[in-house]
């Protein structure tokens, strides 16, 4: 894309699409529609489905000028595929994989990229309240478009900040200088929006005490500052390999950060939402300072790995999954009902998984240590879910306890390291 027509066909045609999609009806997939009673404001909601299916449903369902502060964190048009390592200990061996996670544009067409994001904003615009404000994550690649985009989509004139994240990182260029930071372009949708001043370290000139009258200072390990009004270059760490909030997801933000944006520009009682969850640190954010949360991503990586940061913080939400979708068959699988219980033997699960190992001496007693996670489920609703199980937890003996598990058969959903989603009724031997 050389020509600046091309970016303005673009963006033309992300818009007449955004505007066909508000004139069908409701159902995008026939056989799916998302139950009213999912837009309360209440619970919090996780939809693992195109985020546009769930834009529009909520537009669509009445929830246009709902949302005090959505975050979008889309793909940066890397055109690469980001791996997670995984270590598989069996008795006999160590294997170490890579296993592809995420993938971002490899069609390498940015006409496509610019007019699918055009159709999201459009719609995504209707979606704020009017004290609503949208940041949307992107780096040097993309952010000259996207700004364009922006304009044309809220008007340039609700341009409030292009804030740098400044970061330190492991990589350093000989032929230009460092890219160490990424923009957020922050756009609001009226002048009456929603903005709690955020302080941070101004440290004095040699970092020696000012002692001017009426300025408060203060003195920390570095020596004397006074607190400002927080700038728009934002210093703060990425996730380490060794820091303690590493979830193993390659584009994982740090959570001082999306704190930051949430506290800024939402108030406790306002809806959040994220159309591009990835690790989910933005709804852990909005979770842990009382914010009520939508949240989609259509990778089931991005979505397992949030339910297990949910599940570890023992947070509240309902999940919802577009259907009919194609799963996998899921053979070798026991299990046992007992009055109280169910008990459920891996041991011979039989994964339909080709040669992805390519390792012969692989026994398939150990299979299911290549489980990334397990839902047992009364039926095939997600809200109907008795239990869930997240690597590496997931043993080749698992025991389901409670009374409303009493059942004579269940579902159990299976999801592999490499995304493969398995769906079967299970019959139990009676105990």
């Amino acid at each position: 894309m050389d020509s600046i027509l091309q970016i303005i066909d673009a963006i033309k045609q992300g818009e007449i699409k955004a505007s066909n999609l508000t004139k069908e009806s409701l159902n995008l997939n026939k056989k799916f529609k998302i139950p009213s009673e999912a837009y309360d404001k209440i619970s919090n909601k996780l939809f693992y489905m195109d985020n546009l299916h769930v834009i529009r449903s909520l537009l669509s369902s009445g929830y246009s000028k709902t949302f005090d502060l959505i975050y979008l964190d889309p793909p940066f048009f890397t055109n690469s595929i980001f791996n997670k390592n995984i270590v598989i200990e069996t008795n006999e061996e160590t294997l170490k994989l890579k296993v592809p996670v995420y993938n971002d544009n490899t069609s390498n067409r940015l006409d496509e990229y610019l007019e699918n994001l055009t159709t999201r904003l459009i719609l995504i615009r209707d979606l704020l309240s009017d004290e609503g404000t949208l940041y949307v994550h992107i780096d040097w690649r993309v952010v000259h478009y996207l700004r364009l985009i922006l304009d044309y989509v809220f008007g340039k004139e609700r341009f409030l900040n292009e804030v740098i994240w400044s970061y330190k990182s492991g990589g350093a260029s000989k032929r230009s200088f460092s890219k160490k930071h990424d923009n957020i372009l922050v756009y609001t949708k009226t002048k009456n929006y929603i903005f709690n001043v955020s302080k941070e370290k101004s440290y004095n000139r040699d970092y020696k005490p000012y002692r001017f009258k009426n300025i408060e200072e203060y003195e920390d390990d570095k020596g004397w500052f006074t607190l400002v009004n927080s700038k728009d270059v934002w210093n703060i760490d990425m996730v380490g390999r060794t820091s303690k909030e590493r979830v193993d997801y390659a584009t994982q933000k740090p959570l001082k950060l999306l704190e930051k944006i949430i506290l800024t520009s939402s108030n406790e009682n306002s809806v959040f939402g994220d159309f591009f969850l990835g690790s989910g640190t933005s709804i852990i954010a909005a979770n842990k300072h009382k914010r009520s949360w939508v949240g989609a991503d259509n990778s089931i990586h991005s979505i397992i790995q949030v339910k297990k940061r949910l599940y570890q913080l023992e947070g509240l939400y309902k999940n919802y999954t577009s259907y009919p979708k194609e799963y996998k068959d899921l053979k070798g699988v026991k299990a046992k009902v007992f009055k109280d219980k169910i008990e459920v033997d891996l041991t011979l699960i039989n994964l339909d998984i080709g040669d992805k190992l390519g390792n012969e001496n692989f026994s398939i007693e150990d299979s299911y240590l290549l489980l990334d996670y397990i839902s047992i489920k009364n039926g095939l609703d997600d809200e109907n879910t008795l239990c869930e199980f997240f690597r590496p937890q997931i043993k080749n003996k698992l025991s389901i306890e409670g009374s409303q598990i009493n059942l004579k058969d269940f579902n159990i959903y299976i999801v592999d390291i490499w995304g493969n989603e398995y769906l079967n009724k299970i019959k139990g031997s009676l105990f």
